[in-house]
């Protein structure tokens, strides 16, 4: 169930601290997919390489709280290509 990723003190706590790091010049959002069983980790900042960094670290640790294997954990650049998200 990709919903879990919302009931995990770990994984809200590396949200918050991402957006501590992000100071209010971007945004985190993380939700589960409608039509696919995943979780979407999506970061915008004026900082590509920020938000892209952002995005890899909470899609791994989400991968490791839901069991996903490494393989299984992809991120979208801040454009949102490619799509990625964790199983």
């Amino acid at each position: 169930d990709p919903s879990r990723w919302a009931d995990d003190p770990e994984i809200a706590k590396a949200v918050a601290q991402a957006e501590r790091r992000l100071r209010g010049r971007g945004r985190v959002l993380i939700r589960a997919s409608g039509t696919e069983p995943l979780v979407r980790v999506m970061t915008e900042c004026e900082d590509a390489e920020a938000a892209e960094t952002i995005a890899r670290e909470l899609s791994l640790l989400i991968g490791r709280q839901l069991g996903a294997a490494a393989d299984q954990v992809s991120t979208a650049a801040p454009n949102g290509d490619p799509a990625g998200g964790v199983p």
